[in-house]
């Protein structure tokens, strides 16, 4: 009777022994997971902030075009050119 509850001992101690591994193993797993989010929103936040920087200066050189061409049409006009 002793050597069959030393066997369920042991099986269960190598199966606790298991899943400690498994459950190291996951944690691994996690933080590398965890890091490769990290990095991808900081692409992320750095692509955004690119972005937003980039349509800045698109928007202030669209206005500055746009001011220039009426400034043109407007002298046109003066000259005695018509819009059609």
């Amino acid at each position: 009777m002793k050597a069959i509850e030393l066997d369920v001992y042991a099986k269960g101690r190598e199966e606790i022994k298991a899943l400690k591994r498994q459950i190291d193993d996951l944690k691994r797993l996690n933080g590398e997971l965890e890091q490769k989010v990290a990095d991808i929103y900081g692409a992320y936040e750095t692509l955004q902030y690119s972005f937003r920087g980039r349509c800045e200066i698109y928007s202030a050189e669209i206005s500055r075009l746009r001011s220039e061409i009426e400034r043109l049409k407007k002298e046109l006009r003066e000259r005695g050119w018509e819009e059609h």
